[in-house]
């Protein structure tokens, strides 16, 4: 385990590139991410409005605009 205190020395840089390589051993291996039954159906539910209209998502542009703020 990596102490708080280290990670706090880190640059920015390096503290991204911890985060892809923690992301990165996750990926790949469903185990090490568990999922609920809530958030299964959730998934499931949202999966099937999707299919059922697809014309309602969003763009990657629409997306970025959203999370960034800019509606």
């Amino acid at each position: 385990m990596i102490a708080r205190a280290e990670i706090d020395r880190l640059t920015p840089q390096e503290k991204l590139l911890l985060v892809a390589e923690a992301w990165d051993s996750l990926t790949g291996n469903e185990e090490n991410v568990p999922v609920t039954e809530e958030e299964k159906a959730l998934l499931d539910r949202r999966w099937a409005a999707f299919l059922a209209d697809p014309s309602r998502a969003l763009t990657q542009e629409e997306f970025e605009r959203r999370v960034d703020g800019k509606q």
